[in-house]
């Protein structure tokens, strides 16, 4: 029974945070430019992040074991999720809470990543678009502190990179 609890909090959070996205979706964001001068849309410009408020148990043993996330890929041309046609998607995980201007010099504890071509088993469609949802489990690279935090990243073909912002998940019972 409490994991039926578990189930259905998460159920209430997904909704609020996926309409929440979704008003956020409809804000925009900026792009990379053409070398004609023009505005070249590229087809991932934007990455947004959900996760699950706090850690989950993946494995029905006793302990947290991993987290919740779904991500949603949009460009210019469409304030929807989209199918990542091409390039990686990566989730990754930090110990603690790091702030956004550390994560570039701050190694992940761990790292999970998927090609275009591995991405289908885990698209999703929802009123916002095509999303990919995921739930992870950190196996041996088990945190150590209170939180997590966690960020996506896509990589194209070509190098260029885009990242989430990043989300923290707590680690502790309430």
């Amino acid at each position: 029974m409490e994991s039926s609890k578990v189930e259905h909090r998460v159920k209430r959070v997904s909704l609020l945070v996926t309409g929440l996205v979704a008003l956020l979706l409809a804000a925009g964001c900026s792009s990379p430019r053409s070398s004609t001068g023009g505005s070249a849309v590229r087809p991932v410009e934007r990455l947004d992040l959900l996760l699950t408020p706090m850690a989950l148990d993946l494995d029905g043993r006793p302990g947290m074991d991993g987290f919740g996330v779904r991500i949603y890929a949009t460009n210019r041309r469409s304030a929807f999720g989209s199918v990542i046609q091409e390039g990686t998607l990566e989730v990754l995980m930090y110990d603690g809470s790091v702030r956004t201007e550390d994560l570039a010099k701050t190694p992940p504890l761990r790292t999970w990543r998927y090609p275009a071509s591995e991405l289908k088993p885990y698209s999703q469609k929802t009123s916002i678009g095509t999303g990919y949802r995921f739930a992870l489990g950190w196996g041996e690279q088990k945190p150590q502190g209170e939180r997590i935090t966690v960020l996506a990243r896509y990589e194209a073909p070509d190098k260029i990179a885009v990242t989430s912002a990043p989300g923290a998940i707590s680690l502790m019972l309430k």
